[in-house]
């Protein structure tokens, strides 16, 4: 009996087995041949009937009319092939694993249009266009869902550690509305660059095969989830009818942005890990804004909010009664945007970002008059979707800009208008006005990682010791789902996968060598080394604005630095498919490329699970050893360097390492806010170098702050002195040291500090002040004042 015999009688593993034990053999006989054998049958088959089912699977994922079962199919045979593996099951386990894999086989090939007929508690995937991969989430798709019904949509986003399972239990008896559980590419991904990719494709592909209610398409998640669920709605208010963060952490957003989306948080003020304050001050500061802000904590619970019943009943009940306005209806537009993967607040979008490598922002008031008033921050052109818009297209449209003239468009008016902001004036158009290139927008790396096709490109034309450290720096990209080379952080399941490392296949590499032309026409691009060390970036060396040449790094406008001990990263348009983008790492110092190096870290601003947002600029010239900047440089919209400012300021020496950084910080900060004491957290390397003196811009360092608004704590003196106390004992504390002997342990204080660093102050000191407010002054705007007074 063959193996091919009982994969057709769908016995399974235990046929192999029986077939083994049936082959001829004198039944007494005991030897160890025949144990090795039997084994050795069993094994010859399972493989066997492994490999022809995933023939099978394979053959169903080539066929066009079956791609809506590509990213589930392909999940199913990465679960056979590498989980098994990697966990080390037993064999029934990957038996099961095998089984399930046939089931759907069977079922996908009989019946086409399975899909349609599923109900209940679903694990699925859709195919990742960004490497090709099934990613999976959770899905209830309720008892009573009939196509012609759109259905209300709930997305739950999972908190660290967890997986789109793992934290999921759903009502196999659900009715009403669709539950989504996303993994968003691993158990720590924070939901930025491809994790954060996931979610929004997830969601495409579910509105894709299932009647959704757009107007009701509901956020929800806890701590990392919480998180999320801020994060997408400062990014996409316009997709979503509300948002319910759970312990989540607000991080640094603009939550004017927040306006059209109502909030219900739930926290514990007692939180030790998700600071109460980094809910409760941005939530604030929402609703001065005029934000629809609930926010229901409860304390005694830890970090465990999700276990706060009356709060999460409540919650439940307020979310069912939300739906997304008309778009037609909205009428007041506050909106910032931080990179180029989301520029859209309902109507309105940028279309071209200025020259300033900052945010871009608009505020936006359209009168029944048919008249827009428009406040823009470093825009140079703004979309206007006018059917989608408060506006009547059969009457002429008057706009003002920035406080200017009235300028008038005659109707009708088009689609689409274009406010085009020049040095002379406003111009209305309908047309936006074509492009070859890739438009530039700030982001950094991430820009990358927003799940279109991706490759990362290795070099072999280096030495030894380079190529093989290219090699292992793609290897390690490959394993992220965003731009940083992430050192893995120790903290693994069962399956001995990191948290912040890629749960279901890492992203395709390649070397120099081997990439095609199909590659280079579709895909985004991770180069890695310089022309000497990589093909790839050899053949478009001519055509980049940074090159090594001699012993120096020279940019395209003249301004240079010696190579030695440096690297280079480059954000910048391909130029052979320049609608696409590269990465550009490279260095003649192999010691860059490595996990945990400091250019991709610093450039994809992503520390920890973390997200602070991506950095103004462009291209970054680093130490290969340690992070510190030596020239941090942008582009304007067309792609050229932004011109240094005549007599532009070089940082000097009197701050020598990210110690003293962190000192200065501090007390600028309390200067600005005008508060008794500040805190800024050291560094992880307190002694080592954030610029070079005498040799790094002022406008450099900077733009490294992108966006890190202020904010105030206010607590007693008794307070305050036990807050110094814990925070000195773990090599920090506050500015200036508060003396016991001059604190008045029974009035109030005040303390100012950055929005990430309230995170810092809570998880160093183990205490949870409660009374905090946030500002909308900027870090980087005090430290540029700071140096700048430097004499």
């Amino acid at each position: 009996m063959g193996c091919g015999r009982i994969w057709d009688l769908r016995v399974g593993g235990f046929g192999c087995l029986l077939a083994a034990v049936l082959t001829p053999v004198p039944i007494m006989i005991r030897s160890l041949a025949l144990a090795v054998f039997v084994v050795s049958s069993f094994s010859t088959c399972l493989s066997g009937q492994s490999d022809a089912l995933i023939d099978s699977a394979r053959t169903l994922i080539a066929r066009e009319n079956l791609s809506l079962y590509r990213g589930w199919l392909k999940y199913l045979v990465f679960d056979v092939e590498v989980v098994s593996k990697r966990m080390d099951v037993d064999e029934v386990a990957a038996n099961e694993k095998r089984e399930r894999l046939r089931g759907w086989v069977e079922k996908i090939a009989e019946d086409p249009d399975v899909i349609r007929t599923l109900r209940g508690v679903q694990e699925w995937a859709y195919e990742s266009a960004a490497d090709g991969s099934g990613q999976p989430f959770m899905i209830n798709i309720p008892q009573d869902y009939e196509a012609a019904r759109a259905m209300p949509v709930s997305l739950y986003m999972h908190g660290y550690t967890g997986t789109h399972s793992a934290h999921y239990s759903g009502d196999p008896d659900l009715r009403g509305i669709i539950e989504l559980s996303v993994l968003g590419r691993s158990r720590g991904g924070g939901y930025v660059g491809l994790s954060g990719a996931d979610v929004l494709d997830v969601l495409d592909y579910v509105e894709s095969v299932w009647n959704v209610d757009e107007d009701r398409v509901h956020l929800l998640g806890g701590s990392m989830g919480g998180h999320g669920t801020f994060r997408f709605g400062s990014r996409y208010p316009h997709r979503f009818a509300s948002g319910r963060p759970t312990c989540g952490f607000a991080g640094a957003k603009p939550y004017g942005n927040f306006i059209t989306l109502p909030i219900y948080a739930t926290h514990s003020q007692d939180d030790p890990t998700v600071p109460f304050i980094n809910a409760k001050g941005p939530l604030d500061r929402l609703r001065e804004l005029g934000g629809q802000v609930v926010f229901d904590w409860t304390t005694g619970l830890g970090h465990a909010a999700w276990n706060y019943a009356e709060g999460n009943s409540r919650s439940d009940l307020w979310f069912r009664e939300q739906v997304r306005p008309d778009s037609r209806t909205v009428r007041n537009l506050n909106y910032t945007a931080f990179d180029g993967e989301a520029m859209r607040s309902w109507w309105a979008e940028i279309e071209e970002w200025g020259d300033e490598p900052k945010p871009a922002k608009f505020v936006l008031t359209a009168n029944p008059n048919n008249t827009l008033y428009a406040t823009l921050d470093n825009i140079a052109q703004l979309k206007l979707r006018i059917v989608e818009s408060p506006f009547d297209m059969g009457e002429e449209l008057r706009v003002s800009v920035n406080g200017g003239p009235i300028v008038r468009l005659e109707a009708p008016l088009p689609e689409f208008v274009y406010l085009k902001v020049g040095d002379e004036k406003l111009v209305l158009s309908g047309e936006a006005g074509e492009s070859d290139v890739r438009r530039h927008t700030p982001g950094g790396p991430n820009l990358l990682y927003n799940g279109e096709p991706l490759l990362i490109v290795y070099g072999t034309q280096g030495s030894d010791a380079e190529n093989a450290a290219m090699l292992e720096a793609a290897r390690v990209a490959s394993r992220s789902g965003n731009a940083a080379w992430l050192v893995p952080n120790g903290e693994k399941e069962s399956d001995g996968l990191d948290h912040n490392q890629n749960l279901y296949g890492n992203l395709r590499i390649k070397s120099d060598v081997d990439l095609t032309e199909e590659d280079r026409e579709s895909c985004h691009l991770v180069l890695i080394g310089t022309a000497e060390q990589n093909l790839v970036v050899a053949e478009i060396a001519d055509e980049l604005p940074v090159r090594f040449e001699g012993s120096e790094i020279r940019f395209s406008d003249g301004e240079a630095y010696a190579a030695e001990g440096l690297g280079v990263g480059l954000v910048h348009y391909n130029p052979d498919t320049p609608q696409n983008l590269i990465y550009w790492v490279a260095s003649e110092d192999p010691a860059l490329y490595r996990a945990g190096s400091p250019i991709p870290e610093q450039m994809a601003a992503q520390f920890g699970f973390y997200e602070s947002p991506a950095p103004g600029f462009d291209c970054l010239v680093s130490a290969v050893d340690e992070m510190t900047v030596v020239a941090a440089r942008s582009f304007r919209s067309d792609w050229s360097w932004r011109e240094r400012e005549e007599g532009s300021a070089v940082v000097g020496s009197e701050v020598g390492t990210y110690g003293e950084l962190t000192v200065l910080a501090a007390n600028a900060i309390r200067e600005e806010l005008d508060t008794d004491f500040g805190f800024f957290a050291q560094y992880p390397n307190p002694g080592s170098r954030p610029f070079v003196g005498g040799v790094t811009r002022l406008e450099d360092f900077v733009s490294t702050f992108f966006y890190e608004p202020l904010g105030v704590i206010t607590l007693s003196g008794a307070d305050l002195l036990v807050l110094d106390e814990k925070l000195r004992s773990r090599g920090n504390g506050l500015t200036p040291a508060p003396e016991s002997s001059v604190v008045d342990g029974e009035r109030d204080y005040t303390l100012g500090l950055s929005q990430v660093n309230n995170w810092a102050l809570v998880r160093l000191s183990g205490e949870t002040p409660t009374r905090y407010r946030l500002t909308d002054i900027q870090l980087r705007d005090v430290l540029d004042k700071a140096f700048s007074e430097i004499e």
